[in-house]
């Protein structure tokens, strides 16, 4: 699609809005829940036409790869709305034959008229929400990564756009909120599950099920019975930001924290753990600890500084990564100057509470039980898993550490609506800066990590990706739903699911032992076996593919990611290519992934 084609694939779909807004206000004086919905369409339009003005004057320094992606995202809204408009003009003319003529204030005149005229009015509107919302979940990476292009036009165009919508409205998602910051006292939790009942909250709230058993669900956003708006900031702050953190010796305000005493709730197998001040009954955050590494604490301490101000930028529904309230230095009382580790602060986002670790929601609901995870609940997992890492190179640095146990799962116990967030910062580096070829030989972490990354001496240089790897195998677990780790005791990790069978075999008598990282090749090609034997008959084609492409992507014969690190640096020294093909081939397979 060409710029012109562009153009108008937004002008059309601002005429299909204005249509649908205008048939459906007929009815918003008469009901409240219509108007509130009506409310929904127009705010997410709005965000929508400012990011869309925004891209139009930038055609000629887009990459064209990237510049067809954003044209063909485009295309999709137009055809979603042009569906709307046309399952709406046929309610019409279904009414007008066999119900009367639809009249403007029609219903106005009178309250009491039952609520079930306006089921239709409100089905569609709830549609178009839903198009609308899953739309901008797809267009949103494409359009944050513009971020990264080093040309001043993009900064003039921010100006320019902030200049023209000073006041831009936040963008409103039709889910239930509620407090998270409630004045409770957490109770312990086990780290050892020992029965599929979900785990008290450390925010003092149970489970409102009418099962034990039952899981927590995905579910469609309601507005009709909403009590009121999630926000998420506004397109433009959100760029603003990421600008301006990726900028090279851009402004930057303080982000360490005073010390202060906090009281901590592990989080069951995960990286993270939830806080809040002793003595206080307010807010209630998710630390992540990065042990000081010996010699290193003037590195760590520039490092940590950009990763937590590169995460307060964070918007968390939109990124799925929470947002960073700062970090703190964690000292030792008797010799200050000696810095254990560095704690992040993450803020949890209104309305959504009881933390839970990918780790633990696999052992707590195991596959092959009536508790087990949805295969619909597993797709949305998936995806706004790899969401995460589609923005965590967006903000240009590798996470080097994705697993199960960096994956967080946080609930609103209202409407069993949950959202998928990335933790578990201890490994991280910015993309640019110098790896440290050091590692570990625990198995349970190798498991996720290529083999040319494993053990306490990796081979290659961190990129990308290895995160898209470590990806791979997350997904291919959470396809699968069997842990590949299980803790029979409470620290100990043993394998679990079908890593046990791998072990057993990789340790038969008579084997011949060909040394470490040739037991990692051997575990890569085990998980690209499993993904073609067992994936396609529970998760289907296109899932598989998406997995394949992740566990490959460092292969030479890969075509989308494959390849000669240092060619591809100084052919894409922006991340722009790679990350328009990490959208094309990971987020965009995903997301047509429709159960």
């Amino acid at each position: 699609m060409d710029l012109g084609n562009a153009i108008s694939a937004v002008e059309l779909c601002a005429r299909l809005i204005a249509f649908i807004v205008e048939t459906c206000g007929n009815y918003k004086a008469a009901n409240e829940e219509v108007a509130e919905r009506i409310a929904i369409v127009e705010n997410s339009w709005t965000r929508t036409r400012i990011q869309t003005d925004f891209i139009q004057p930038l055609g000629p320094i887009l990459d064209p790869e990237h510049h067809r992606v954003l044209d063909n995202v485009l295309g999709i809204l137009a055809t979603k709305l042009e569906v709307a408009v046309s399952k709406i003009n046929g309610v019409l003319a279904k009414k007008k034959k066999y119900g009367g003529e639809l009249r403007e204030g029609f219903f106005g005149f009178s309250m009491g008229v039952r609520r079930g005229k306006y089921a239709w009015v409100k089905d569609a509107l709830d549609d178009v929400i839903r198009d609308m919302e899953e739309w901008q979940r797809r267009f949103d990476p494409s359009w944050f990564l513009i971020m990264r292009i080093a040309d001043p036009a993009i900064d003039n165009q921010l100006l320019a756009s902030a200049q023209r919508h000073p006041k831009t409205p936040q963008h409103h998602l039709a889910v239930r909120p509620g407090p998270s910051s409630r004045p409770v006292s957490p109770r312990p939790v086990s780290p050892r599950p020992v029965s599929p009942a979900p785990p008290p909250s450390p925010f003092g709230h149970e489970r409102r099920n009418s099962s034990q058993n039952q899981q927590p669900q995905s579910s469609r956003p309601n507005a009709a019975l909403a009590t009121g708006l999630l926000q998420t900031s506004s397109p433009l702050s959100l760029a603003g930001g990421i600008r301006t953190v990726l900028r090279p010796g851009g402004p930057r305000s303080s982000i360490f924290l005073p010390p202060a005493v906090f009281d901590f709730t592990p989080i069951p197998y995960s990286k993270a753990k939830a806080a809040r001040r002793r003595g206080s009954s307010d807010q209630w955050f998710i630390v992540d600890s990065l042990a000081c590494r010996p010699g290193a604490r003037e590195a760590m301490t520039n490092d940590v500084r950009e990763l937590a101000q590169k995460l307060s930028c964070a918007d968390p529904l939109t990124f799925g990564l929470l947002n960073c309230k700062g970090a703190m230095r964690i000292t030792d009382p008797r010799q200050p100057s000696y810095i254990h580790s560095f704690d992040l602060f993450f803020r949890i986002p209104d309305g959504l509470e009881i933390p839970q670790s990918l780790r633990q929601v696999f052992l707590l609901y195991p596959g092959g039980t009536a508790s087990a995870f949805s295969i619909t609940r597993r797709i949305r997992i998936a995806q706004q898993l790899a969401k995460s890492i589609s923005y965590v190179h967006t903000f240009n640095f590798v996470h080097k550490s994705i697993s199960p146990e960096s994956v967080l799962l946080l609930e609103d116990i209202e409407s069993s609506r949950s959202a998928t967030f990335l933790v578990g910062f201890d490994r991280f580096r910015s993309a640019d800066g110098a790896t440290v070829l050091m590692g570990d030989s625990a198995w349970h972490q190798n498991l996720y990590r290529h083999p040319s990354r494993q053990g306490d001496y990796p081979e290659d240089t961190y990129r990308m990706q290895h995160d898209i790897y470590s990806l791979g195998v997350c997904l291919l677990e959470i396809g699968l739903w069997e842990s590949f780790v299980e803790y029979p005791s409470d620290t100990t990790p043993s394998p679990g699911g079908p890593v046990r069978e791998f072990t057993a075999q990789s340790m038969r008598p008579g084997r011949r032992s060909n040394g470490s990282m040739a037991l990692g090749f051997e575990a890569k090609d085990y998980m690209e076996h499993l993904a073609r034997t067992k994936l396609p008959q529970t998760m289907g084609e296109r899932y598989t593919k998406v997995v394949l492409s992740c566990l490959t992507c460092l292969d030479d014969g890969n075509e989308d990611f494959g390849g000669d690190a240092a060619q591809q640096a100084a052919a894409d020294p922006d991340g722009i290519l790679l990350g328009v093909r990490y959208y094309e081939v990971i987020l965009e397979r995903l997301n047509d992934i429709v159960i």
